[in-house]
C-alpha cells in the first residue's frame, strides 16, 4: 500500500469514456518545491494506473496517448506546450492489473503548471478509468 497526496493527482479514477480529455487536475510545481532552475529541481516522474479495465468493445483497435502539458499559467486547456506524449497504448492492454505506466519529465522546457492529456484514437471506450500522480524518480511503486 502506498499514501498519495492528494495535490500530486492529475486524475482519480477519471473517466476515459468520453474520449480525448483534460486530466482533472492540473500540479502547480511550484506548490512541490520546483524552483524553474535546471538542472536544480530533483528528478520528477509521472505515474499511471488503470483502476478499472479499459473496454475497446469496437474492435477498431483504438489507442491511448498520454500527452504531458505545461504552462506558466495554471489554464492548461488551451495554449500550452506538449513536453511529450506516451507511445499508443492499445486499449485492449489497459487493465486492472497493468503495471503502473512512468514518464520522466525532462527538465528543460518544464513551466509552472503541467496537466496530463489522454488522447483516444480509433474509438471512444465504452469503460475504463486512469489515476495518474506526480512523484520523484525512484518513489514510484511498480505494482
Amino acid at each position: 500500500m502506498s499514501i498519495t497526496d492528494a495535490q500530486l493527482l492529475f486524475s482519480s479514477a477519471q473517466v476515459l469514456t468520453s474520449g480525448d480529455v483534460l486530466s482533472t487536475n492540473a500540479i502547480d510545481l511550484k506548490d512541490v518545491g520546483w524552483n524553474g532552475n535546471v538542472g536544480s529541481n530533483a528528478p520528477l516522474v509521472v505515474w499511471y494506473r488503470f483502476p478499472t479495465t479499459v473496454a475497446d468493445d469496437s474492435g477498431s483497435d483504438g489507442t491511448l496517448k498520454i500527452v504531458v502539458r505545461t504552462k506558466a499559467s495554471a489554464d492548461l486547456s488551451s495554449g500550452a506546450t506538449d513536453l511529450l506524449t506516451t507511445n499508443a497504448l492499445p486499449l485492449a492492454s489497459l487493465t486492472s492489473t497493468s503495471p503502473v505506466g512512468q514518464i520522466v519529465l525532462p527538465d528543460d522546457g518544464l513551466l509552472r503548471y503541467v496537466a496530463l492529456y489522454y488522447d483516444v484514437t480509433s474509438m471512444t471506450p465504452s469503460a475504463g478509468t486512469i489515476t495518474a500522480g506526480l512523484t520523484v524518480r525512484g518513489a514510484v511503486q511498480t505494482a
